[in-house]
């Protein structure tokens, strides 16, 4: 009698098990790889980046922003040119009989010499619009990796998600098991809240994860960003060899250069404000009453500030403090640019060599859980066993999907460190 008790139990945990099994949500094969060379070739998420950051009002804003400083570079550099203006008046009295004048003009300005003031004002807007084409440059590059950045951490909590349901589904077939041995008296009560505690601790996640997606599905749809494809892109760079790529200079250290520059020939325009200034300017103006007649004159001023109530020290004490503060910032990042760079690289090969231990071992223990469904289908292991063996596999992929958003977000910040958007900059490796 006790012998066919036991097999009868035996019998049913097996039932129990198989039948939950064939209606569990069956395990996430291993993240498929792409080869390194369609990745690099695949212009579908290139696309819809560039796509997403069009759509971006700071990035609207920035394109603004260079736009003006080109057209202020070109004001400045044509200074050798004078400013022309058309006039006209028109004077008369109520009966518009005894007085009534008519005159219409052309005037011309032109600076002859300043000691160099203009001179200085148009380098500084050259030097100016280049610091901007180059912060415009790496503007893009950050902006380009936050979005990237956004879309990776959704990849990472939607798998998560998928994994904390997986355990979530066996800690309920657990405590089933467990109830079923409990009332059979094979297990103390104690045991049975253990696994009730823990799969409450679990939906707790499973909510908070839920949470975050829907705040990373509101972000994507703000950015634009909700018609990517939810895979690892860059998983198959994780056997590459990551190397230094822009040793010497970067957009960075040369866009801090330029700022320098311009701050350095704007000082020496402010400082040549206390010099005099040689103008020439002529007038053309024909004049309509009761008989018509043309004018023209010419003239020569020479204008010097004796006292201006402190405006032109005001300014170049303004140039000067902006000339030591960018001289100062383009020191610090030309000097800390090469450890800068050196660690985002060592960061990432540490990640890459984290990536790649997280695989072998998501490997060898999923081939190890294999071995234990056999070893169950024997009947020399427990349910319970099994049960442990598999949410040891799911918490496994649970840390390798950390690991593969660590390896994504390093490959982002290396790229960043050499100034170079991630397209670029894998295409050089």
């Amino acid at each position: 009698m006790m012998k066919f008790k036991k097999k009868s139990v035996k019998f049913l945990l097996i039932f129990i098990f198989l039948n939950s099994t064939l209606n569990a949500t069956p395990l996430k094969s291993p993240v498929s790889e792409t080869s390194v060379k369609e990745i690099i070739k695949n212009s579908s998420w290139k696309l819809k980046l560039q796509e997403a950051i069009s759509k971006n009002p700071e990035f609207l804003y920035q394109g603004y922003e260079l736009r003006q400083a080109e057209l202020r570079a070109k004001q400045t550099s044509n200074y050798w040119l004078p400013y022309i203006n058309l006039y006209g008046t028109k004077v008369s009295d109520q009966n518009q009989r005894s007085l009534a004048q008519t005159t219409l003009g052309l005037e011309a300005n032109l600076n002859l010499f300043s000691f160099g003031k203009s001179y200085y004002l148009g380098q500084s807007s050259d030097a100016g619009f280049e610091s901007q084409k180059l912060l415009f440059s790496t503007q893009s590059i950050a902006k380009e990796n936050e979005l990237l950045g956004m879309v990776f951490n959704d990849v990472y909590l939607r798998n998560k998600l998928s994994f904390y349901v997986e355990i979530e589904n066996l800690k309920k077939k657990s405590l089933k098991v467990a109830e079923q041995r409990f009332e059979r008296g094979n297990l103390p009560r104690q045991q049975v809240e253990k696994v009730q505690i823990d799969l409450n601790n679990f939906e707790s996640q499973r909510t908070n994860v839920e949470k975050e997606i829907f705040d990373s599905q509101v972000i994507l749809k703000k950015n634009s960003l909700e018609f990517f494809e939810r895979i690892w892109p860059f998983v198959s760079f994780k056997d590459s060899n990551f190397k230094l790529i822009n040793t010497e200079t970067s957009i960075e250290v040369k866009q801090k250069e330029f700022e320098f520059l311009k701050n350095k020939f704007s000082y020496d325009s402010t400082f040549a404000g206390y010099w005099p200034s040689l103008d020439l300017s002529g007038h053309y103006y024909k004049i309509s009453d009761h008989e018509d007649s043309n004018q023209w004159d010419v003239s020569l001023a020479l204008t010097w500030k004796l006292w201006d109530n402190y405006e032109t020290k005001v300014s170049n004490l303004e140039s000067y403090k902006n000339l030591v503060f960018s001289e100062l910032k383009w020191q610090q990042i030309r000097n800390i640019y090469p450890e800068k760079t050196k660690s985002s690289l060592e960061q990432l090969i540490l990640s890459q060599r984290k990536l790649k231990k997280s695989t072998e071992s998501l490997k060898k223990l999923n081939d190890l859980y294999l071995d234990s469904e056999k070893l169950f289908s024997q009947g020399r292991v427990t349910v319970n066993e099994l049960f442990q063996d598999q949410q040891l596999l799911i918490e496994t992929r649970i840390n390798h999907e950390n690991d593969l958003l660590e390896f994504h977000q390093n490959i982002l910040s290396f790229c960043q460190s050499q100034a170079l958007g991630v397209w670029n900059c894998l295409e050089q490796l």
